[in-house]
């Protein structure tokens, strides 16, 4: 069995670059940019597809891009509001020491 192993500032990073670039339907292990970022980090597909869509699950302007699907709205907030303790934890400080914003 693989070794759990947390994800690094730099591994994050180029998910949320790759996830900028990408279109949400295109999220998945599959996707031939997302396989040669998961061998250039040393991770599977699946793992860097999952990290994309939770980087979607704060993407504050995801919903407007979607919102003729209405289930796909619901299921994006449901999504959001799992994720506000996550993000709390994590992106507030990185706000607060100039990495991120979390402000439009």
């Amino acid at each position: 069995m693989v070794k759990h192993r947390n994800w690094v500032r730099e591994e994050v990073w180029a998910a949320l670059v790759l996830y900028l670039k990408t279109e949400f339907g295109r999220i998945h292990k599959g996707n031939p940019e997302i396989i040669a970022l998961s061998q250039k980090i040393y991770r599977t597909p699946s793992s860097v597809a999952l990290k994309m869509s939770n980087l979607a699950a704060l993407d504050q302007t995801l919903d407007r891009k979607y919102q003729h699907d209405e289930s796909f709205v619901e299921i994006l907030k449901e999504s959001k509001s799992k994720n506000d303790q996550n993000r709390n934890q994590h992106l507030i400080p990185m706000e607060q020491r100039g990495i991120w914003s979390t402000k439009n």
